[in-house]
């Protein structure tokens, strides 16, 4: 029921997360790996790389998304994993842009009580899916990004670059 999804490294704890949830939780993890001291357990298993077509196949299937990097402040996969209604759990430092977003959770950077936060993550998800969807596709769909982008980022550089 818990994915998370990028490059294993040292900078994203997933070494650490992996021996936090030993035996607490199940947790899929799925990326390239560049972390030596990263290795499966009991509980948490690791699937390999995916295509972005595996991706979008596979990310609805799961209820949470955990990402507990300390270096990585606006992943991609947050706003993918919110579209396909997953609730999200990251840290204080990967929590960027989740303002309003209908169910996620925030950890400190040193994953104190990460193992609660995925808990309750779990049991809130069934109810916000389609809110996260929705909120989603208000917030994220590149309709929206664009029309912002031409409405507000155009004219304020056309503004400076005036002066």
């Amino acid at each position: 029921d818990i994915v998370c999804v990028g490059k294993i490294e040292h900078r994203k704890q997933q070494t650490k997360l992996a021996n936090i949830c030993r035996n607490k939780l199940s947790i899929d993890f799925v990326g390239p790996i560049t972390d030596a001291e990263f290795e499966t357990n009991e509980t948490c298993k690791y699937l390999g790389e995916w295509t972005r077509e595996q991706l979008n196949d596979q990310l609805s299937n799961y209820k949470v998304l955990v990402l507990p990097s300390f270096g990585e402040a606006a992943a991609l996969v947050v706003p993918e994993a919110i579209a396909a209604g997953l609730t999200v759990v990251v840290t204080e430092a990967a929590s960027a842009n989740l303002e309003g977003t209908p169910s996620y959770k925030v950890v400190p950077d040193d994953l104190a009580g990460i193992v609660n936060a995925l808990r309750t993550a779990l049991t809130e998800n069934s109810g916000v899916r389609k809110k996260q969807r929705a909120f989603a596709e208000q917030r994220f769909d590149w309709n929206v990004i664009i029309k912002e982008y031409v409405e507000e980022v155009i004219p304020f550089f056309k503004n400076e670059w005036s002066k």
